[in-house]
């Protein structure tokens, strides 16, 4: 790969999920290896250079270490679910390496938003329609997809601890609600869906994707709704709304180790 080629490097990284994806169903964790990392550090500083995004510039190379470690938990937890009484030792090494990640992940994403309001980046307007009461407004559709997807791995963190702690024999319902309040955060971006165009709509939607496991029946209904309207001109998503839900879950646990 040409890293000098702006092209060549923006259809790759555009791809990127391809690689989070094939690093959890296989034995390779392609985000580790050296052309991928010094891609994923390549956009993602030359990204974070931009004024807009100065509200998460302090962290952006923590973003790359902390897929890397969230591939290497789910594969973690793929195995204490396994055998669970056999792997107590990794299930705690696991929770307490996942807690302090969601730790400054939350932090980072708090701090971030009150930059981000601040520099007035980023809205938070009251929406009657909206499943939240409110909806997020950005001055960028390049913030909004950088926030979202900081948002995205604040809940698969929050849903490994608690898949965790399930594990365990606990409750873990301290843990459940963080990763609701995570998801409802997130859902904040949903009617942001039918404001821009359909390649972002597109990517936004991803984004959400994992977060529709932690909806109830109406959060859910809202949600696709919004999402197929959003899909209406290029109608990339699957006809049928239930197999739409169904690979979403499917994503969802596959990102956590559930599968």
């Amino acid at each position: 790969m040409n890293l000098e080629d702006d092209l060549e490097v923006t259809l790759a990284f555009e791809n990127s999920n391809i690689l989070h994806t094939a690093s959890l169903n296989g034995n390779s964790n392609y985000i580790s290896e050296d052309r991928w990392r010094e891609l994923l550090t390549k956009v993602t500083l030359d990204s974070m250079a931009d004024e807009e995004m100065q509200p998460f510039a302090d962290e952006s190379l923590y973003t790359i270490d902390l897929l890397n470690t969230l591939i290497e938990c789910a594969h973690w937890i793929s195995q204490i679910r396994a055998n669970p009484q056999e792997s107590r030792d990794l299930r705690d090494m696991a929770s307490k390496r996942l807690r302090a990640h969601s730790t400054r992940m939350e932090s980072m994403c708090l701090e971030g938003t009150a930059k981000a309001f601040n520099m007035g980046s980023l809205r938070e307007v009251p929406d009657e329609e909206s499943i939240t009461g409110f909806r997020f407004e950005s001055t960028t559709v390049k913030f909004a997809q950088v926030y979202a997807s900081m948002l995205n791995f604040q809940i698969i963190l929050c849903r490994m601890v608690y898949e965790l702690e399930v594990i365990a024999g606990n409750a873990g319902e301290d843990e459940y609600a963080a990763y609701k309040v995570a998801c409802t955060q997130l859902w904040n971006f949903v009617p942001y869906l039918s404001r821009v165009d359909t390649v972002a709509a597109l990517h936004m939607i991803g984004v959400i994707l994992p977060s529709l496991e932690a909806a109830n029946e109406i959060e859910l209904e809202y949600i696709v709704d919004e999402c197929y309207k959003a899909d209406k001109y290029s109608k990339r998503l699957p006809q049928d709304r239930e197999t739409f839900i169904a690979k979403s879950i499917l994503l969802a646990k596959s990102r956590t180790g559930r599968l």
